[in-house]
């Protein structure tokens, strides 16, 4: 049973037909037996001996799932193996690994992916027969075949066919047990089995008594088989000569059955013997005989040299001594002028049915090189399509130089098939062409040899060679002004589009003529059904995101994350892309999550597939991800590990590494550190040729950096440069840059009033443009600014929008309306929230969770100790310690994640990062009080005495009666009485009497015997002309004093009565 029956249209991978097959049970026995006990099994045998017949007759004996692979020269070329065997499984093969250009430095590291990859897609069970095993260059590509067996998994089997043993390099293997060999003296035939193999299929009455003709066989398969077959047809001959060995057998009956045939069935196996394999009607059509296909059949079928696979047509092959010794004749009988016609007629005919690779052969070894020059160039793009350039350039090989200088598309297609692994030889042949291209006035191939060359450019893209560039643009204008429109095929003029964006881009950004050649991408780029040309431009595009209108970058974004797990594309193309749709979602949308799934996807890509350069820029890209979400532990890792890979690295990728460090020292507040990065980044931006755009963000990093350390005048010299490099959007975003470190000097130096207004037109500019990241690579000052807006009320939803698609961190314990995962209220009646929903009481049975969380809140980020938290909650329990933990446990769960409480040192305490409470809030608002000045704003002290109205909703754990919450709870009581008094003043001065009078109502239910709370009162109604209040007011007072404490108000009570005119004095 196959594995897929698509395979059986291609021979190599057919299971050969069974005629006159003699099935060998005590091998099956032994077979089997070795297949359950070891990975493979190496058949060895002589030409003949009967081993694929065995492996045949076996796998359909046993019905198992079977896929058989015939190793041929066509698996010379590693891409051809892999693209064969990827073949062999069908539909599930079409997403395997293929073999790239630029994959080929690196063969044994694509091998171990390719089959691991292969053979987990083949069912339990299932056989892979390698044939003809010996026909591999085990000296080239031998540690191909090493991995073939070293990856075999359990469930999968491997026969490998061979006339010799295994090879040393797979010495190992055996010893370890992976492999077992099946000898020649297995396959020789016993005398019983040789007998039935002499008498099969003749009927019993005619079966010849005398077998002794069957000793100069000596157990040899093929040997019996034509020895059968030659006194079948030749009853009156009772002997035939003594032969010495097997192949003096196979030359002998060779000759004899080539010369017995009549002359034109001798010349129509010579004209066929340059064919490794042949169907009946090719072999009509290349002798132009009728009886060639049957003279065929007729051999197979006598088991004379020739076997049999395929199911839809069949296909002949001739035994390779039978078709070296029909070379050898025809060499010798035919003269070199027909020999060499033949030899083209076969592969005219070949290259006709799409045998490409041994079409190829054949041209060459016809002399055929005009028509190999034409091969080549008809099959240029499906095989670069497929990833199998290795081959064309092999070919291109076997053409003499000049007729290589007299063909341009030959050295265009050369050049573009090397720009991804040589870029040196792929510029030179790429201008050699072009200059070809002109001479021969084809604009066509001027305009895609140019587009090449960019892509040239593209492949070590921030060499800081791109000063040529504009004379590239000219010319490709020209030639696009010239070419026919009916001339180029929609991909040809997507192609070529694209490169002109790319060009525009690094030569004149601010040119009219890029958005137009963008638009013109966009709009071609749906006309395209080849996903992998569709990917390419989009990269394209995708260098250019910072001059595309935002919608139309999103599209393209979207593009590539559908497209990107598409095997059939080029690993590195994909790889590029990811890297660029992640640079989108990281520095305009702001969208981190995303950036990281497209990093470590391509990272996994590229650590598999990538050249080395490519993997550069994805641990750049690393490095900006964890510098942004300020995990500096794992940041500085990483960046160890990229600064590893430096030395010979090229200017622009130290260039990066440089911004890496000047983030990393500015985000540990290493102010020197900082001052050096930024000087040494300078000096780096100096040395390299970059684009304007590469200046606009490096001086806004500058900037930025000044900021942050508080140095407002070389941040704002160094935002108008990068606002005069800028262009389109980039412009925009250094603008914006500006305004939002004009509203943080102001308030940071004290202006908060024209800060908050500075503040709150930056961010409405913000949400009004497309481009939604925000101080992406400045998570601290990204979050300052974000709390500052939060602290003022600006735009909240849009402010917590932001903090939560970019993970901000506080930059303080508590912030006002900063998301977080929990929040913990404990002031009143507690509540727990996850995500600004408050979540259910379950009553009894989380009491003591929600008093072990009150109390790890209370103890603050030192947390408390685990004897003092056993001491409170399990004094006297057995296994008190193992309680603290399923409690802790318990907490976690109910908290929603791990990381919300943390143990260490034996100290437990909560994750401020993750947790919020009212108590942090509180203590907060105590600091801000603290620190007004002598005569603050109005809006300041409003927003205050509201924010303190909020947080404290009543007393601190109210309902716990424990004495371990009752020092706390007075403390924050007395706190917040002294924060009441303090900010109603304030409030009675600004003549703000109903905020007074509502925190003095709240002052009063928490203490009700306080004069100076019921002064206040009375101030407030007296200012707001209601003396039946300020009366009110001070009977409550009155009455209190006089049941509770059995005493009468104090005389400054009194004269504050009698001043507001309640009473006359007594």
């Amino acid at each position: 049973m196959r594995f897929s029956d698509s395979a059986a249209n291609y021979a190599k991978l057919s299971v050969p037909r069974l005629h006159g097959a003699l099935p060998r049970r005590h091998l099956f026995t032994r077979l089997d037996a070795l297949r359950h006990s070891h990975a493979a099994t190496w058949v060895v045998g002589i030409p003949g001996a009967g081993k694929t017949t065995l492996a045949a007759t076996y796998l359909a004996d046993v019905k198992l799932p079977s896929i058989w692979y015939q190793i041929d020269s066509t698996d010379s070329d590693p891409a051809a193996f892999f693209y064969f065997l990827a073949l062999a499984l069908g539909n599930s093969g079409a997403t395997l690994p293929w073999l790239a250009a630029e994959l080929a430095e690196d063969l044994p590291r694509f091998a171990r992916i390719f089959f691991r990859d292969f053979y987990k897609r083949l069912p339990d069970n299932t056989v892979v027969v390698f044939d003809n095993c010996q026909d591999l260059d085990w000296s080239t590509h031998g540690e191909l075949m090493e991995i073939a067996f070293s990856e075999i998994p359990e469930g999968v089997n491997v026969l490998a066919l061979s006339r010799d043993p295994p090879p040393v390099r797979l010495a190992h293997l055996e010893l370890s047990g992976r492999i077992a060999t099946l000898s020649r003296e297995a396959l020789r035939m016993s005398s019983a089995e040789a007998r039935a193999l002499g008498q099969l299929g003749q009927a019993s009455a005619e079966a010849n008594d005398d077998m002794e003709w069957l000793n100069q066989a000596d157990g040899w398969a093929a040997g019996i088989v034509m020895l059968r077959s030659h006194l079948a047809k030749t009853p009156e001959q009772k002997s035939i000569p003594r032969l010495e060995g097997r192949e003096a057998i196979c030359r002998y009956f060779a000759g004899v059955i080539l010369e017995r045939m009549p002359e034109p069935a001798q010349k129509q196996l010579l004209m066929l013997s340059c064919l490794s394999s042949i169907s009946e009607p090719d072999a009509v059509l290349l002798t132009g005989n009728e009886d060639a296909g049957r003279l065929l059949k007729q051999l197979y079928r006598d088991g004379l040299f020739v076997d049999c696979r395929g199911t839809k047509t069949p296909i002949y092959y001739f035994h390779s001594l039978f078709q070296e010794f029909l070379k050898e004749e025809a060499t010798r009988r035919l003269d070199a002028g027909t020999r060499l016609a033949q030899l083209r007629r076969a592969a005219v005919m070949i290259d006709g049915q799409g045998r490409t690779e041994e079409a190829a052969r054949l041209y060459r070894d016809a002399h055929a090189f005009d028509l190999l020059a034409s091969l080549l160039i008809r099959v240029a793009k499906p095989m670069k399509s497929s990833g199998r350039g290795l081959s064309w350039c092999e070919w291109l090989g076997w053409l003499p130089p000049e007729m290589v200088g007299a063909y341009p598309w030959l050295r265009y297609w050369h050049g573009v098939f090397q720009n991804p692994v040589n870029s040196v030889l792929a510029k030179e042949t790429l201008l050699s062409a072009h200059r070809a291209f002109c001479e021969l006035s084809d604009v066509r191939g001027q305009a895609l040899t140019i587009a090449a060359i960019v892509d040239n450019y593209l492949a070590y893209y921030g060499s800081g060679d791109f000063q040529n560039l504009d004379e590239w643009i000219v010319a490709l204008r020209e030639a696009m002004r010239q070419i026919d429109p009916g001339e180029l095929s929609t991909e040809e003029d997507l192609v070529i589009n694209s490169r002109l964006v790319a060009a525009l881009f690094h030569s004149s950004p601010d040119s009219l003529e890029l958005q137009s050649s963008v638009k013109r991408v966009m709009d071609l780029m749906p006309q395209v059904t080849d996903h992998a040309e569709q990917l390419t431009a989009g990269g394209v595009l995708l260098f250019c995101m910072h001059w595309i209108d935002a919608d139309v970058v999103s599209r393209i974004a979207g593009m590539v994350r559908s497209y990107v797990k598409e095997s059939a594309i080029s690993p590195t193309t994909r790889v590029w892309c990811c890297i660029r749709a992640a640079r989108w979602y990281f520095d305009l949308n702001g969208d981190l999550q995303s950036a990281r799934q497209l990093t470590d996807f391509a990272l996994k890509l590229a650590i598999d597939f990538a050249p080395s350069q490519v993997i550069f820029h994805l641990r750049y890209m690393d490095c900006l991800l964890l510098l942004a979400a300020n995990d500096l532990t794992a940041a500085q890792t990483a960046m160890q590990q990229l600064r590893e890979t430096l030395p010979g690295a090229a200017k622009i990728d130290l260039l990066r590494f440089t911004c890496l460090e000047l983030s990393y020292s500015l985000q540990r507040g290493d102010n020197d550190q900082c001052m050096q990065a930024m000087k040494n980044l300078l000096e780096r931006s100096t040395e390299c040729a970059t684009s304007p755009a590469e200046h606009s963000r490096h001086g806004r990093t500058v900037a930025n950096c000044h900021a942050q350390m508080g140095n407002f005048a070389a941040a704002y010299v160094w935002l108008e440069k990068a606002i005069a490099h800028a262009h389109g959007a980039d412009q925009e975003l250094a603008i914006q840059n500006r305004a939002f470190i004009q509203a943080y000097q102001h308030i940071t130096e004290g202006d908060e009033a024209q800060g908050r207004v500075l503040l709150t037109s930056a961010f409405k500019n913000h949400r009004q443009q497309k481009n939604r990241g925000f101080f992406v690579r400045f998570p601290v000052l990204a979050g300052t600014l974000a709390a500052l807006a939060l602290d003022a009320g600006i735009d909240v939803a849009y402010v917590r929008d932001i903090i939560q698609r970019q993970g901000l961190a506080a930059p303080k314990r508590f912030s006002a309306n900063w998301p977080r995962p929990v929040e913990v209220r404990i002031f009143g009646k507690m509540e727990l929230l996850f995500d600004g929903t408050a979540a259910p009481s379950k009553g009894k049975s989380q009491q003591r969770l929600h008093k072990l969380l009150k109390m790890l809140l209370i103890s603050g980020e030192a947390g408390r100790s685990q004897t003092a938290l056993i001491a409170n909650f399990w004094p006297e329990a057995e296994g008190a310690r193992s309680a603290l933990s399923v409690a802790v446990h318990r907490l976690r769960k109910l908290l929603k994640t791990d990381e919300a409480i943390l143990v260490s040192g034996g100290r437990v305490c909560v994750n401020t990062k993750i947790i919020s409470s009212d108590l942090f809030g509180f203590d907060a608002l105590c600091r801000q009080v603290d620190g007004l000045p002598a005569s603050p704003s109005e809006n300041s002290v409003v927003k205050l005495a509201g924010d303190l109205l909020a947080i404290y909703r009543g007393p601190l754990c109210d309902g716990d009666e424990e004495a371990w919450f009752l020092p706390a709870r007075e403390r924050t009581q007395q706190r917040f009485l002294a924060l009441a008094t303090a900010l109603g003043t304030q409030l009675e001065q600004l003549a703000q009497w109903n905020q007074a009078r509502d925190l003095y109502l709240r002052a009063l239910s928490i203490e009700p015997l306080s004069e100076v709370v019921y002064r206040a009162l009375m101030r407030c109604a007296h200012a707001q002309n209601d003396p039946s209040a300020a009366f009110s007011a001070y009977r409550r007072c009155r009455d209190s004093l006089s049941i509770l404490l059995g005493k009468k108000p104090s005389e400054e009570t009194e004269k504050l009565a009698v001043a507001l005119g309640l009473f006359h004095a007594r």
